[in-house]
């Protein structure tokens, strides 16, 4: 993480207005998969979300990560979002690496990838199936600390 990165504050399953949600989905490749007209959908993705770790510059919401989990045996990341101004900070790595712990070691972490730096996933312990990204808590968080 560089300065940006470490002067934002973060929160796990801190509430997000589904206005900043719809922002920071409209700026990111998630565009063209998630539907940002329907905002009872929406609202309902933020609040029944099992795990939903947000990124804050003062009262401003810059990125997310929303995921479903039975914090035993998988992780399914659904979206994660970083606002345009704040992209190459490493916010996404934090994110993730809050995720991973909040999870036992053990836990599977799964994904669906839209288009974006496949190296980068595998250089943090994700292995690459035909349609999604693999690895689990512990790995990621090595891989992740040998990648700094």
């Amino acid at each position: 993480m560089d300065a940006i990165a470490n002067g934002l504050t973060y929160h796990v399953n801190h509430s997000i207005a589904v206005e900043d949600f719809i922002t920071l989905i409209r700026q990111s490749p998630l565009n063209a998969t998630v539907q940002t007209d329907n905002i009872v959908q929406l609202e309902n993705m933020l609040n029944n979300a099992d795990l939903l770790i947000s990124a804050w510059d003062e009262i401003q919401v810059v990125g997310f990560v929303r995921a479903i989990t039975d914090f035993s045996s998988c992780c399914y990341i659904a979206e994660l979002a970083i606002d345009t101004n704040y992209r190459q900070h490493g916010i996404d790595r934090q994110l993730m690496r809050m995720v991973a712990e909040e999870l036992p070691p053990e836990c599977d972490i799964l994904f669906l990838s839209t288009e974006s730096n496949h190296t980068g996933y595998l250089k943090l312990g994700f292995s690459q199936s035909p349609r999604a990204w693999h690895t689990n808590a512990k790995n990621f968080l090595d891989k992740l600390n040998e990648s700094q």
